[in-house]
């Protein structure tokens, strides 16, 4: 299923920026999630990425990425094995295997990464950035 142009993927920065410090984030992304029109979406690969980092001291134990989906009206979507030829062809702009996958969805699915890092520009897919 297509989602289209007005459907924005959050990069897992961003979903934890929205949640602790949202001054952070755009006015763009911010009329975005306000735009009743635009759907927006984590990866399920967020709600694995979030708990590896935490692991490992890059982000605070407590944060919970299930608030913001309420707060934001952000829906969550899957990652299933339809993405795995997308990973595959994508060019080694980064190495970083979470956005890969990340880019992936949103090529595949028609939607718009929104991201604080730089290097998703580097990818076959229009990016909104988040700062």
């Amino acid at each position: 299923m297509k989602y289209g142009a007005r459907s924005y993927l959050l990069d897992t920065n961003v979903a934890i920026w929205l949640d602790v410090e949202p001054q952070l984030v755009s006015m763009q992304v911010h009329a975005a999630l306000a735009d009743p029109s635009c759907a927006i979406f984590v990866s399920a690969v967020s709600f694995w990425e979030l708990p590896i980092e935490q692991s490992i001291g890059r982000y605070d134990p407590g944060l919970p990425l299930e608030l913001m989906l309420a707060r934001y009206r952000v829906h969550e979507l899957a990652m299933t094995s339809k993405y795995t030829g997308t990973v595959r062809e994508l060019p080694r702009v980064h190495r970083d295997l979470f956005h890969r996958m990340l880019v992936a969805q949103a090529i595949v699915e028609g939607m718009t990464p929104v991201t604080g890092d730089a290097r998703l520009s580097g990818y076959p897919v229009s990016v909104l950035r988040a700062q």
